[in-house]
């Protein structure tokens, strides 16, 4: 759980990071508090930095099952890329995360059944 909860701050520190230098490359750096809020493209960094640090804190962690930890979140960055692409709203793009972290939940219980019914074995 520590890996996913590490991966969920890197992520949000890369939207953080992208809206930042978005809005001070934009020159508009006193109206950057009373305007914020989530662009699709740092929507879509964020969803790839959460995949990519999952992926290389599960290979420390489980490396044989480093990538079926990302199974669910594939998802997440293929909808938010859509999301970039279309400029849609991104709050539709928020339900998919969710989504993906109860697929994510059930996926980790499940698994970790597995393998205790395998080790009692």
């Amino acid at each position: 759980m520590t890996a996913f909860g590490s991966a969920a701050i890197g992520g949000i520190a890369a939207v953080a990071l992208i809206e930042d230098l978005r809005y001070f490359a934009e020159g508009s750096p006193e109206s950057f508090w009373s305007t914020w809020h989530i662009h699709p493209l740092s929507m879509f960094v964020g969803s790839l930095a959460y995949v990519a640090i999952l992926y290389l804190l599960q290979l420390l962690n489980d490396r044989d099952h480093a990538v079926e930890y990302l199974y669910p979140y594939v998802l997440l960055v293929g909808f938010s890329g859509v999301n970039l692409a279309l400029r849609l709203d991104p709050a539709w793009v928020a339900l998919v995360a969710f989504a993906c972290m109860g697929w994510s939940v059930i996926q980790l219980r499940s698994s970790r059944s597995q393998r205790k019914g395998s080790a009692r074995g």
